[in-house]
């Protein structure tokens, strides 16, 4: 939670980094580094509290967005493998998949996804 005297900026990155480690796209210790860094350079805070609050902030939407992406995910695969079982054109089956998959995956992932289970289906005959 932010403190009133914490810069808006500091909480908005951890936010930010913390969809970008859900979605796999940075290495695990790169974030919490950081923001240490802008804890320990910020100015008329406490230093040892923003920091505890940025990196709860991180770790909070690291959760958050996981959640959100093993959800879409799931969504994807409930959409797509009727249709891949039915042997729909593979236009139908992607606008399923990113219809499915809203705004919680990055963009392609639901292609991927999709692509991936054709193949898994493909492997059973």
């Amino acid at each position: 939670m932010r403190h009133a005297r914490d810069p808006a900026a500091a909480h908005r990155a951890a936010a930010v980094f913390g969809r970008l480690l859900a979605a796999g796209l940075l290495d695990p210790g790169e974030p919490e580094q950081q923001l240490r860094q802008t804890a320990a350079n910020a100015a008329g805070v406490d230093r040892s509290g923003l920091q505890s609050r940025l990196l709860h902030t991180l770790g909070d939407h690291h959760w958050h967005c996981t959640l959100r992406r093993d959800r879409a995910i799931a969504r994807v695969h409930q959409a797509t493998v009727p249709l891949l079982d039915a042997w729909a054109p593979a236009a139908a089956v992607l606008r399923a998949a990113h219809a499915a998959a809203g705004d919680d995956l990055q963009p392609g992932e639901a292609a991927e996804i999709a692509a991936d289970l054709a193949v898994a289906i493909l492997r059973r005959y």
